[in-house]
């Protein structure tokens, strides 16, 4: 798959009529490839792309930049997360997500706040789930 290529989603479910119950196979057999096959193809590295589980998330991360020492291929990035939400089992460690992008205010982290690619009250954690991201964005306050 070509990075300029789109997966045709609704075609891929037409296919294979996945199921709440056939879901994460569905996922796993059609789709985990094609994301990491798009994602290799526009990348100028080689990929290190590792499989983590996290409760009811799975998670696909490139850890190569870390892992190989590759600096010229920038930081670990999440390629794609899937799984299903759920309401979250405790409330938000806000000490440990305190250390995530300490002292936002200051003139490296202006503009940033803590985001979550999978939100809390959908039982996405803390550790790979967050990532720094546009206050504007995160708030809605964006164009």
């Amino acid at each position: 798959m070509d990075a300029r290529d789109e997966l045709d989603y609704a075609a891929l479910v037409a296919a294979y009529g996945p199921t709440a119950a056939s879901w994460d196979a569905f996922v796993r057999e059609k789709l985990e490839a094609a994301w990491i096959a798009s994602y290799r193809s526009a990348t100028a590295w080689t990929t290190e792309v590792l499989q983590i589980p996290q409760d009811e998330l799975v998670f696909l991360f490139d850890a190569a930049p870390t892992l190989k020492h590759a600096q010229e291929s920038g930081d670990d990035r999440i390629v794609a997360l899937w799984g299903r939400s759920r309401a979250p089992e405790q409330r938000r460690d806000r000490a440990r997500l305190g250390g995530f992008l300490p002292n936002p205010g200051a003139w490296s982290r202006a503009g940033l706040d803590r985001g979550h690619f999978v939100a809390h009250a959908a039982g996405g954690g803390l550790g790979l789930n967050l990532f720094p991201q546009l206050s504007a964005l995160n708030r809605g306050r964006s164009r």
